[in-house]
C-alpha cells in the first residue's frame, strides 16, 4: 500500500509520513547508522512543518536505534540534542524514553523519579504504557517497569494488535524475571515468541528465545537452555541486533556460574565489553555487571572486574538507580579484600546505611545472602552465616533455582546445618501455557473467554485441560484453585 500511494514530491510532510510508516512497518535492520541519521533528517523535516507529535515520534524511534546498535556517543547526542529542540513537556513519555534510550545509566537517576511520577496513573493508550514500561526497563527499574507493560498487554490483547503485543510480552516477561515472577516470564516469552511467529516478527521471536534461555538455565536446565541460546543466536545474528547478542551472552553467562563453570561463564559476558565482538553493547552492559564481576574474580581476573565496575560507577553516578546501586555493592564484595568485604554485603542488603538493599530483587538478593553467608562462614562465624543461608535457600527455592539452592544448602552444610529438599509442587510439571490456561479456567473463564484471551480455539483450551487435570490429579475445574493457591512470590 505504500509503494501504491501516490505522492506530491513537493509535499515535504506527506513524504515524512510515509517514511515513519515504513520505519514502523517493515521489519528492522537493526545495525544500521544510516537509519538513525535518516530518521533525524526527518524528524528535522516534520518540526520545521510544524509536526512536532510526528517529529517526536521519529526521534524515539532515532533513540531506540541508538540503544539496539550501540550508536556513537555523537550520533546519541545528537538524537538528544534534536528532542530538547521540540520542547516537548517535560512528562512527555517519548522525550523519557529518548533520554534513557540515548544515556541509560547517566540519566538513570532522574528518569527514576519521574517515572515514579507517573506511576499511579492509569494510561488508555497501550502505546504510552508500553513506552514507559519499556523505558523503565533499559534504566533498570523493572518495579515500576511491570505494572506500565501488564497494562499495556491488557489493552492490546484486547484490541488484538498482535504484533505489538509480541513485543510488550517480551519486555513485560523480562520486567517480570528481574522482579521474581519467573513462572509469569515464563508465560509471557512462550506467548510472546509464538505471537511473533505469526506476525513476521523476526527480533522479538529471537528476544522471547533469549528470554527462555535465560530462565531455563539459571533453573538449572543447562540442555533447554542452550538449545534455546542456539536458536537465538541464530535469528540475531540474522537481522546484526547487537543487543540481543548482548542479552544472549549474559544470558549464557548466568547459566555457567549456576554450574560452576566461572571460567566459561567470564569468556561469555566479557563480550559486551569487547568494542569489537558482535556482542558490544554499552547500553546493556550494566545489565550484566553483578554476573561478570562474580564470573571475573572467580576465574582469576579481578583486574578486569573491577575496570568494569569503575566505569559503571563513573557513568552512573551521582546516585545510580537502585538496581544498578545493588549491583555495585554486589561487585564491591566480590572486588573487596576478606577483611573488608563486609559493609558492602550490609549496604547491599539493607542492613547498614541507606543501600538500595535488594528487596525488590529476589534472585540478586538471594545471591547477595549466598555470598554474604558464605563470607561468614569463611570467617568462622558459622553461627551468624545460617540466617542469611537459609533466607537464601528458600528465595532459590520459589524461584526454582535449583543450583543456587544446592550451594545454598552447602554452605549450610558446612555452617553445620542440614536442609531438606525442595519438594516439587504439581504446577511445578505444567508448561508455562498450561499454568496460564489452569489460572484463567480457576478464575472462572470459560474455555471459549480462555481461546478468545489467549487466541487459541475453544478445542486447544480443552485439550489442554485435560491435560493439566491428568497432572493435578483432578476431575473438574473446582480443583484448580487448591493446586494453585501454594504458589508464592519470591518478592512477597
Amino acid at each position: 500500500m505504500l509503494r501504491q500511494a501516490d505522492i506530491d514530491e513537493t509535499n515535504q510532510l506527506a513524504l515524512v509520513r510515509i517514511a515513519w510508516c515504513r520505519e514502523i512497518s517493515q521489519p528492522p535492520a537493526v545495525n544500521d547508522p544510516a537509519k538513525i541519521l535518516a530518521l533525524i533528517g526527518f524528524a528535522a523535516k516534520a518540526h520545521a512543518a510544524g509536526a512536532i507529535d510526528l517529529a517526536a515520534n521519529l526521534l524515539w524511534r532515532a533513540a531506540q536505534r541508538c540503544w539496539w546498535s550501540s550508536a556513537s556517543d555523537e550520533l546519541c547526542a545528537r538524537v538528544h540534542d534534536a528532542a530538547a529542540r521540540l520542547e516537548l513537556p517535560d512528562g512527555d513519555p517519548r522525550l523519557i524514553a529518548i533520554s534513557a534510550y540515548v544515556e541509560p545509566l547517566r540519566r538513570g537517576a532522574d528518569l527514576y523519579l519521574k517515572l515514579q511520577g507517573l506511576a499511579g496513573t492509569a494510561h488508555s493508550d497501550p502505546t504510552v504504557a508500553s513506552i514507559l514500561g519499556s523505558t523503565a526497563n533499559i534504566i533498570g527499574t523493572f518495579d515500576i517497569g511491570v505494572n506500565f507493560l501488564a497494562e499495556s498487554s491488557a489493552v492490546l490483547r484486547m484490541q488484538g494488535r498482535l504484533s505489538d503485543l509480541a513485543r510488550v510480552l517480551f519486555a513485560q516477561g523480562w520486567a517480570e524475571m528481574e522482579v521474581g515472577d519467573w513462572r509469569g516470564a515464563m508465560r509471557e516469552a512462550e506467548e510472546s515468541a509464538r505471537l511473533a511467529e505469526e506476525t513476521g516478527g523476526l527480533p522479538w521471536i529471537a528476544a522471547a528465545t533469549v528470554l527462555k534461555a535465560r530462565l531455563a538455565g539459571m533453573q538449572g536446565n543447562l540442555e533447554q537452555s542452550e538449545a534455546y541460546a542456539a536458536q537465538a543466536e541464530a535469528l540475531a545474528l540474522s537481522i546484526g541486533a547487537s543487543f540481543l547478542l548482548a542479552m544472549l551472552q549474559i544470558a549464557r553467562g548466568v547459566s555457567a556460574i549456576g554450574a560452576g563453570r566461572h571460567w566459561e561463564a567470564f569468556e561469555h559476558l566479557r563480550r559486551l565489553f569487547t568494542p569489537a565482538d558482535p556482542a558490544f553493547n554499552f547500553g546493556l552492559q550494566f545489565f550484566g555487571l553483578a554476573d561478570f564481576v562474580e564470573a571475573a574474580v572467580s576465574s582469576g581476573n579481578a583486574d578486569e572486574a573491577s575496570r568494569v565496575l569503575d566505569e559503571i560507577e563513573r557513568a552512573s553516578a551521582p546516585t545510580p538507580v537502585p538496581w544498578v546501586g545493588t549491583m555495585l555493592q554486589y561487585g564491591k564484595a566480590f572486588l573487596a579484600a576478606p577483611e573488608d568485604a563486609e559493609p558492602f554485603f550490609l549496604q547491599g542488603l539493607g542492613l547498614q546505611g541507606a543501600g538500595p538493599a535488594a528487596k525488590k530483587w529476589p534472585f540478586l538478593r538471594a545471591r547477595f545472602l549466598l555470598a554474604y553467608g558464605g563470607w561468614l562462614r569463611r570467617q568462622r562465624r558459622s553461627a551468624n552465616a545460617r540466617a542469611p543461608l537459609r533466607e537464601a535457600r528458600d528465595m532459590f527455592d520459589a524461584l526454582g533455582a535449583s543450583p543456587w539452592s544446592d550451594r545454598a544448602r552447602e554452605e549450610l552444610r558446612a555452617s553445620g546445618e542440614t536442609s531438606r529438599r525442595r519438594t516439587e509442587q504439581v504446577w511445578d510439571t505444567l508448561t508455562p501455557q498450561e499454568l496460564h490456561i489452569a489460572q484463567l479456567a480457576a478464575e472462572g473463564l470459560s474455555n471459549k473467554e480462555i481461546g478468545a484471551r489467549l487466541y487459541l480455539s475453544h478445542r486447544t483450551v480443552g485439550y489442554h485441560l485435560h491435560r493439566i487435570f491428568s497432572k493435578a490429579g483432578i476431575t473438574s475445574r473446582s480443583g484448580l484453585r487448591p493446586v494453585l493457591a501454594s504458589i508464592s512470590r519470591p518478592a512477597d
